[in-house]
Protein backbone atom coordinates (compact mmCIF):
# COMPACT_ATOMS: atom_id res chain seq x y z
CA UNK A 1 0.00 0.00 0.00
CA UNK A 2 1.25 3.47 -1.09
CA UNK A 3 1.87 5.68 2.30
CA UNK A 4 3.63 9.39 2.68
CA UNK A 5 7.37 9.04 2.98
CA UNK A 6 9.52 9.42 6.87
CA UNK A 7 11.61 11.94 8.10
CA UNK A 8 13.16 10.52 11.21
CA UNK A 9 15.87 11.77 13.15
CA UNK A 10 17.04 9.98 16.09
CA UNK A 11 18.50 11.65 18.80
CA UNK A 12 20.54 9.54 20.97
CA UNK A 13 21.57 11.07 24.72
CA UNK A 14 23.49 8.24 26.03
CA UNK A 15 25.66 8.95 29.42
CA UNK A 16 28.15 5.92 29.18
CA UNK A 17 28.38 6.42 32.94
CA UNK A 18 25.15 4.98 33.57
CA UNK A 19 24.75 2.21 30.66
CA UNK A 20 27.26 -0.81 29.73
CA UNK A 21 29.34 -0.69 26.15
CA UNK A 22 26.92 -3.80 25.64
CA UNK A 23 23.58 -2.07 26.12
CA UNK A 24 25.23 0.83 23.50
CA UNK A 25 25.95 -2.10 20.93
CA UNK A 26 22.54 -3.71 21.19
CA UNK A 27 20.77 -0.23 20.90
CA UNK A 28 23.12 0.50 17.51
CA UNK A 29 21.77 -2.95 16.52
CA UNK A 30 18.49 -2.05 16.88
CA UNK A 31 18.48 1.19 14.87
CA UNK A 32 20.19 -0.91 12.15
CA UNK A 33 16.90 -2.68 12.37
CA UNK A 34 15.06 0.20 12.05
CA UNK A 35 16.97 1.56 8.87
CA UNK A 36 16.48 -1.62 7.14
CA UNK A 37 12.95 -1.38 7.31
CA UNK A 38 12.78 2.05 5.67
CA UNK A 39 12.24 2.47 1.76
CA UNK A 40 14.02 4.65 -0.59
CA UNK A 41 11.71 7.73 -0.27
CA UNK A 42 12.23 7.62 3.44
CA UNK A 43 14.63 9.92 4.85
CA UNK A 44 16.96 9.03 8.06
CA UNK A 45 19.46 11.53 10.71
CA UNK A 46 21.12 10.99 13.53
CA UNK A 47 22.02 13.30 16.18
CA UNK A 48 24.03 13.03 19.88
CA UNK A 49 26.48 14.53 21.41
CA UNK A 50 30.33 14.36 22.75
CA UNK A 51 30.83 16.84 25.55
CA UNK A 52 29.40 19.92 24.35
CA UNK A 53 29.94 18.92 20.91
CA UNK A 54 27.43 17.59 18.82
CA UNK A 55 27.77 14.75 15.39
CA UNK A 56 25.03 15.04 13.32
CA UNK A 57 24.10 13.09 10.01
CA UNK A 58 22.13 15.20 7.60
CA UNK A 59 18.75 13.96 6.71
CA UNK A 60 19.67 10.84 3.59
CA UNK A 61 17.89 8.78 1.86
CA UNK A 62 17.36 5.18 3.13
CA UNK A 63 18.16 3.91 -0.49
CA UNK A 64 20.83 1.12 -0.43
CA UNK A 65 23.74 3.54 -0.63
CA UNK A 66 22.19 6.01 1.77
CA UNK A 67 21.43 2.72 4.09
CA UNK A 68 25.14 1.85 4.05
CA UNK A 69 25.60 5.39 4.96
CA UNK A 70 23.62 5.99 8.02
CA UNK A 71 25.25 2.49 9.52
CA UNK A 72 28.46 3.83 9.15
CA UNK A 73 27.63 7.34 11.21
CA UNK A 74 25.48 4.58 13.84
CA UNK A 75 28.74 2.61 14.42
CA UNK A 76 30.57 5.53 15.17
CA UNK A 77 27.88 6.37 17.79
CA UNK A 78 29.28 7.05 20.53
CA UNK A 79 28.02 8.28 24.50
CA UNK A 80 29.00 10.96 26.51
CA UNK A 81 29.90 11.15 30.32
CA UNK A 82 26.85 13.63 30.78
CA UNK A 83 23.65 13.57 29.54
CA UNK A 84 22.62 16.97 27.48
CA UNK A 85 18.34 16.35 26.17
CA UNK A 86 17.72 20.07 25.83
CA UNK A 87 20.55 20.83 23.44
CA UNK A 88 20.03 17.42 21.55
CA UNK A 89 16.11 17.78 20.79
CA UNK A 90 16.96 20.90 20.28
CA UNK A 91 19.15 20.02 17.28
CA UNK A 92 16.56 17.29 16.26
CA UNK A 93 14.28 19.94 15.67
CA UNK A 94 16.29 22.02 13.49
CA UNK A 95 17.03 19.22 10.85
CA UNK A 96 13.24 19.20 10.63
CA UNK A 97 12.68 23.09 10.83
CA UNK A 98 15.04 23.33 7.85
CA UNK A 99 13.21 21.41 5.04
CA UNK A 100 12.03 22.94 1.90
CA UNK A 101 7.98 23.63 2.49
CA UNK A 102 7.72 20.58 -0.63
CA UNK A 103 9.92 18.58 1.57
CA UNK A 104 8.04 18.86 4.61
CA UNK A 105 4.35 18.70 2.89
CA UNK A 106 5.35 15.50 1.38
CA UNK A 107 7.56 13.54 4.40
CA UNK A 108 5.91 12.67 8.03
CA UNK A 109 8.63 14.13 10.37
CA UNK A 110 8.94 12.83 13.52
CA UNK A 111 12.21 12.31 16.34
CA UNK A 112 12.82 9.11 17.66
CA UNK A 113 14.60 10.23 21.34
CA UNK A 114 16.69 7.13 23.03
CA UNK A 115 17.73 8.69 26.60
CA UNK A 116 19.35 7.32 29.75
CA UNK A 117 19.54 10.62 31.79
CA UNK A 118 17.15 12.24 34.08
CA UNK A 119 17.58 15.78 32.38
CA UNK A 120 15.01 17.34 35.01
CA UNK A 121 15.75 20.84 33.38
CA UNK A 122 13.76 19.52 30.94
CA UNK A 123 10.43 20.02 32.67
CA UNK A 124 11.56 23.48 33.50
CA UNK A 125 11.37 24.43 29.71
CA UNK A 126 8.28 24.75 27.03
CA UNK A 127 8.76 21.95 24.42
CA UNK A 128 7.82 22.59 20.86
CA UNK A 129 5.19 20.78 19.55
CA UNK A 130 5.57 21.43 15.87
CA UNK A 131 6.96 17.42 15.35
CA UNK A 132 5.88 14.79 17.60
CA UNK A 133 9.04 13.08 20.03
CA UNK A 134 8.50 9.42 20.37
CA UNK A 135 10.91 9.01 23.81
CA UNK A 136 12.62 5.81 24.88
CA UNK A 137 13.90 5.53 28.13
CA UNK A 138 16.92 3.11 28.28
CA UNK A 139 16.70 0.70 31.97
CA UNK A 140 15.99 2.54 35.61
CA UNK A 141 18.48 5.58 35.24
CA UNK A 142 16.47 7.55 33.04
CA UNK A 143 13.17 9.89 34.40
CA UNK A 144 10.04 8.55 33.58
CA UNK A 145 8.56 12.07 34.21
CA UNK A 146 10.68 13.81 32.17
CA UNK A 147 10.32 11.55 29.17
CA UNK A 148 6.29 11.45 29.78
CA UNK A 149 6.38 15.48 29.75
CA UNK A 150 8.38 15.51 26.68
CA UNK A 151 6.46 12.86 24.75
CA UNK A 152 3.11 14.20 26.12
CA UNK A 153 3.84 18.24 25.27
CA UNK A 154 4.72 16.82 21.40
CA UNK A 155 1.08 14.11 20.91
CA UNK A 156 4.61 11.35 21.15
CA UNK A 157 4.57 8.43 23.03
CA UNK A 158 6.55 7.15 25.80
CA UNK A 159 8.17 3.75 26.37
CA UNK A 160 11.16 2.58 28.15
CA UNK A 161 13.45 -0.59 27.83
CA UNK A 162 14.83 -3.34 31.11
CA UNK A 163 17.44 -4.91 31.13
CA UNK A 164 16.14 -7.85 28.22
CA UNK A 165 17.94 -7.03 25.32
CA UNK A 166 14.93 -9.06 22.97
CA UNK A 167 12.86 -5.89 24.59
CA UNK A 168 15.09 -3.33 22.72
CA UNK A 169 14.61 -4.70 19.23
CA UNK A 170 10.85 -5.07 19.95
CA UNK A 171 10.51 -1.43 20.74
CA UNK A 172 12.05 -0.35 17.83
CA UNK A 173 10.00 -2.43 15.47
CA UNK A 174 6.75 -0.94 16.89
CA UNK A 175 7.99 2.33 16.48
CA UNK A 176 9.05 1.81 13.07
CA UNK A 177 5.52 -0.25 12.05
CA UNK A 178 3.41 3.08 13.38
CA UNK A 179 5.75 5.70 12.22
CA UNK A 180 5.36 3.99 8.19
CA UNK A 181 1.99 3.08 8.89
CA UNK A 182 0.53 6.85 8.70
CA UNK A 183 -2.71 6.72 6.40
CA UNK A 184 -3.92 10.41 6.73
CA UNK A 185 -2.33 13.87 7.40
CA UNK A 186 -3.14 17.15 8.10
CA UNK A 187 -6.22 16.08 9.20
CA UNK A 188 -8.85 19.06 10.00
CA UNK A 189 -12.32 18.19 12.03
CA UNK A 190 -14.64 21.36 11.67
CA UNK A 191 -17.38 22.00 13.52
CA UNK A 192 -20.75 23.66 12.82
CA UNK A 193 -23.42 24.03 15.51
CA UNK A 194 -27.30 24.63 14.56
CA UNK A 195 -29.36 27.08 15.39
CA UNK A 196 -29.50 28.20 19.13
CA UNK A 197 -26.36 25.54 20.29
CA UNK A 198 -23.01 27.68 20.96
CA UNK A 199 -19.58 26.05 21.42
CA UNK A 200 -18.05 26.22 24.63
CA UNK A 201 -14.86 24.74 24.21
CA UNK A 202 -13.08 21.65 23.24
CA UNK A 203 -10.43 19.11 24.52
CA UNK A 204 -8.12 18.16 22.68
CA UNK A 205 -5.14 16.62 24.28
CA UNK A 206 -2.22 18.12 22.61
CA UNK A 207 -3.84 18.59 19.59
CA UNK A 208 -4.58 22.57 18.39
CA UNK A 209 -8.31 23.31 18.13
CA UNK A 210 -9.90 26.67 18.24
CA UNK A 211 -13.73 27.98 18.43
CA UNK A 212 -14.64 30.71 16.68
CA UNK A 213 -15.57 34.45 18.13
CA UNK A 214 -19.56 33.70 17.55
CA UNK A 215 -19.14 30.32 19.44
CA UNK A 216 -21.05 28.42 15.95
CA UNK A 217 -17.87 27.37 14.75
CA UNK A 218 -14.82 24.78 15.89
CA UNK A 219 -12.15 23.45 14.67
CA UNK A 220 -9.61 20.30 15.42
CA UNK A 221 -6.20 19.79 13.77
CA UNK A 222 -4.08 16.46 13.89
CA UNK A 223 -0.90 16.06 12.11
CA UNK A 224 -0.76 12.87 11.50
CA UNK A 225 -3.26 9.27 12.04
CA UNK A 226 -2.31 6.01 11.98
CA UNK A 227 -3.92 3.40 9.88
CA UNK A 228 -6.63 1.88 12.45
CA UNK A 229 -6.33 4.31 15.05
CA UNK A 230 -8.97 6.04 16.42
CA UNK A 231 -9.05 9.29 18.68
CA UNK A 232 -11.46 10.68 20.85
CA UNK A 233 -12.33 14.56 21.38
CA UNK A 234 -14.72 16.42 23.93
CA UNK A 235 -16.88 19.41 22.58
CA UNK A 236 -18.69 21.36 25.29
CA UNK A 237 -21.54 22.34 24.34
CA UNK A 238 -24.70 25.23 25.58
CA UNK A 239 -27.85 23.65 24.37
CA UNK A 240 -31.12 25.72 24.26
CA UNK A 241 -34.55 23.70 25.60
CA UNK A 242 -35.95 21.53 23.08
CA UNK A 243 -32.90 21.46 21.00
CA UNK A 244 -32.49 18.44 19.23
CA UNK A 245 -30.24 18.89 16.15
CA UNK A 246 -26.53 19.90 17.81
CA UNK A 247 -23.52 20.03 14.97
CA UNK A 248 -22.18 19.20 11.39
CA UNK A 249 -18.96 17.76 11.97
CA UNK A 250 -16.70 17.47 8.54
CA UNK A 251 -13.80 17.63 7.70
CA UNK A 252 -10.61 17.23 5.32
CA UNK A 253 -7.29 15.05 4.92
CA UNK A 254 -4.16 14.24 3.18
CA UNK A 255 -3.76 10.49 1.97
CA UNK A 256 -0.19 9.28 0.36
CA UNK A 257 -1.72 11.14 -3.24
CA UNK A 258 -4.34 13.37 -2.70
CA UNK A 259 -6.29 15.70 -0.53
CA UNK A 260 -10.08 14.17 0.43
CA UNK A 261 -13.11 15.32 2.14
CA UNK A 262 -14.94 13.64 5.06
CA UNK A 263 -18.68 13.48 4.86
CA UNK A 264 -20.75 15.95 6.77
CA UNK A 265 -22.21 14.13 9.73
CA UNK A 266 -24.91 15.70 11.62
CA UNK A 267 -25.32 14.88 15.78
CA UNK A 268 -28.56 14.95 17.25
CA UNK A 269 -29.68 14.58 20.72
CA UNK A 270 -32.38 12.23 21.74
CA UNK A 271 -35.19 14.08 23.55
CA UNK A 272 -37.41 11.07 25.31
CA UNK A 273 -41.01 11.67 24.98
CA UNK A 274 -41.53 11.41 29.16
CA UNK A 275 -39.63 11.39 32.32
CA UNK A 276 -36.31 9.60 32.13
CA UNK A 277 -35.38 7.36 35.18
CA UNK A 278 -32.26 8.30 37.22
CA UNK A 279 -30.54 5.29 36.42
CA UNK A 280 -31.44 6.21 32.41
CA UNK A 281 -29.72 9.84 32.83
CA UNK A 282 -25.97 8.34 33.32
CA UNK A 283 -23.25 9.80 31.28
CA UNK A 284 -22.28 7.49 28.20
CA UNK A 285 -19.47 5.27 29.58
CA UNK A 286 -16.86 6.34 26.95
CA UNK A 287 -17.50 9.85 27.53
CA UNK A 288 -16.84 9.53 31.48
CA UNK A 289 -13.42 7.62 30.65
CA UNK A 290 -12.74 10.28 28.33
CA UNK A 291 -13.55 13.10 30.76
CA UNK A 292 -11.38 10.95 33.48
CA UNK A 293 -8.43 11.21 31.12
CA UNK A 294 -8.20 14.64 30.64
CA UNK A 295 -8.82 15.47 34.59
CA UNK A 296 -5.59 13.26 35.22
CA UNK A 297 -4.30 14.38 32.66
CA UNK A 298 -4.64 18.07 33.51
CA UNK A 299 -4.03 17.09 37.32
CA UNK A 300 -0.42 15.53 36.54
CA UNK A 301 0.66 18.64 34.51
CA UNK A 302 -0.47 21.27 37.78
CA UNK A 303 1.94 18.89 39.81
CA UNK A 304 5.10 19.28 37.23
CA UNK A 305 4.24 22.98 37.10
CA UNK A 306 4.23 23.66 40.80
CA UNK A 307 7.60 21.23 41.24
CA UNK A 308 9.19 22.79 38.26
CA UNK A 309 8.14 26.32 37.32
CA UNK A 310 9.09 27.13 33.99
CA UNK A 311 12.25 29.04 33.77
CA UNK A 312 14.62 29.11 30.29
CA UNK A 313 14.41 28.35 27.00
CA UNK A 314 13.42 24.75 25.52
CA UNK A 315 14.19 23.12 22.62
CA UNK A 316 12.12 25.01 20.38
Amino acid sequence: MPRAGVDIVVVVDINMGRVSHWKLKTIKQALMTVIDKFGPNDRFSIVWFKGSVPHTMKLTFTSNKGKEIAKVMINELDGTHDNNTIAALREGFEILRGRGAEEAYNHVGCILFVSNGDGMAALKTEISSEFPVHAIGVQKHHDPEVMKYIADKTCGTYSFLDEDDSCIHEAFKLFTTGITSVAARFIQITLAAHEGITISSIESGGYKNLVGSDKQTGVIDIDNMYAGEQKNFIVYLSVGEGNKKLLTIGGQYRSFDASKRLADKDVFILRPLSECSPDKLGIHHEVAAERMRIWLMKGFSVMVEMQHPMCGEGPR
